[in-house]
């Protein structure tokens, strides 16, 4: 069902819906991701590759964010849940390859919810970073990747 005006998904959805489509250019995006949270905790080669993949030239000269705020608001408006992704995460108990699951401490995503996700996907790895991580710590992304490759 669609999220309601009291819906959780109704906030993120809206969100969603208000983000700027579209930009001047490049230099431009990566100048105002670069000073607004959560993006400015990016490393700064993230930064640039979101600035430079995640969006699509447009023939006046201008830039277009590949996905369309309305096509994100709907996903989200969407969920079949307002749990949304502990319902994706309910299978995790049933996969047969290893995996591992990390948040960091100091999300502006309510932390209950990764609480919530550990009673079915087991123990999260709780990082001392914000939303993005290792995306905004490469070192700390690396060395969590050498160990989880290498651990036996």
């Amino acid at each position: 069902p669609a999220a309601t005006p009291d819906d959780p998904r109704r906030d993120t959805a809206l969100v969603a819906s208000k983000r700027r489509a579209v930009w001047p250019d490049r230099a431009t995006v990566r100048a105002s991701y670069a000073n607004r949270a959560p993006l400015s905790e990016l490393a700064p080669e993230v930064l640039d590759a979101y600035v430079q993949w995640g969006f699509v030239d447009q023939l006046d000269g201008t830039i277009r964010l590949a996905c369309d705020p309305a096509t994100e608001a709907a996903l989200f408006a969407s969920s079949p849940t307002v749990n949304g992704a502990l319902d994706a995460w309910g299978h995790f108990p049933n996969m047969s390859v290893r995996y591992c699951a990390s948040a960091g401490r100091t999300t502006t995503l309510p932390i209950a919810l990764f609480e919530a996700a550990e009673a079915v996907i087991g123990p999260i790895d709780w990082l001392d970073t914000g939303h993005f991580g290792p995306l905004a710590d490469l070192d700390l992304g690396e060395r969590l990747a050498r160990e989880f490759l290498l651990d036996d």
